[in-house]
């Protein structure tokens, strides 16, 4: 399935674990333990790699499940808005992705990229390297009362549809959609059934091939620590 292709994680696998109330207590109560006090707790932050995981998915699946959630869940730093603020020549209309990030900061990505573990590891990294570079996360963002993602123009529903000229894979067992410049199924590496497909790939290749010199380029306006900094956890 497209999900298990993307994360590893299988039906199987969820079905051996816990309910979705159950991780939230025990994050609930990881969040208290470690955090000493209102005065700690008001200042903390969840920090993600766009609004999919948080303000999208979980959000709608505590309201479909009726489970309560505390303020925290709804008051959060969207990593690429805030990479966006400290670099401010990108376009706002590109929402970079870790790696994108990671490159423009000199850092190496750790671990397998989708697994949640290793996606928090590079998430912690870029924060912190941000932080050291001066860059203050001061206006998080607020979900709205009664938020729905399908008014959201900032959210894609990649599942079902996505931006303009996308092409939905033809394999039945697959059938998600790709961005347009892609010539065959980033997840079951189906060709493109388009005979326009050679040319969209090259244009589209040859931009993204831009857009990295371009991040390359502008490295020279931050300085940066001599090593890229890493973290154990």
């Amino acid at each position: 399935s497209y999900a298990t292709k993307l994360t590893g994680i299988s039906q199987e696998m969820l079905l051996r674990e816990h309910s979705l109330q159950h991780a939230i207590n025990e994050f609930d109560k990881f969040v208290k333990t470690q955090l000493e006090g209102d005065s700690e707790q008001q200042q903390f932050r969840i920090v993600t790699d766009g609004i999919w995981d948080l303000q999208v998915q979980l959000y709608t699946e505590t309201q479909k499940k009726e489970i309560k959630t505390d303020w925290y869940y709804r008051e959060y730093f969207d990593l690429k808005d805030e990479f966006h603020k400290f670099l401010p020549w990108f376009p706002e209309s590109y929402r970079p992705g870790l790696n994108d990030m990671l490159k423009a900061l000199d850092l190496n990505f750790v671990g397998k990229p989708h697994q949640g573990l290793d996606d928090s590891r590079n998430i912690a990294n870029i924060v912190i390297k941000l932080l050291l570079l001066g860059h203050s996360f001061d206006t998080p963002k607020s979900i709205p009362p009664q938020y729905d993602p399908y008014n959201d123009p900032k959210f894609v529903d990649f599942g079902s549809t996505t931006e303009p000229d996308a092409w939905k894979c033809t394999n039945t067992t697959c059938g998600v959609w790709n961005r347009p410049w892609f010539y065959k199924c980033r997840f079951c590496t189906a060709m493109r059934n388009n005979k326009n497909n050679h040319n969209n790939h090259s244009n589209h290749s040859n931009n993204n091939h831009n857009h990295e010199n371009y991040i390359t380029n502008n490295q020279s306006k931050i300085t940066f620590p001599p090593t890229p900094l890493s973290i154990n956890t």
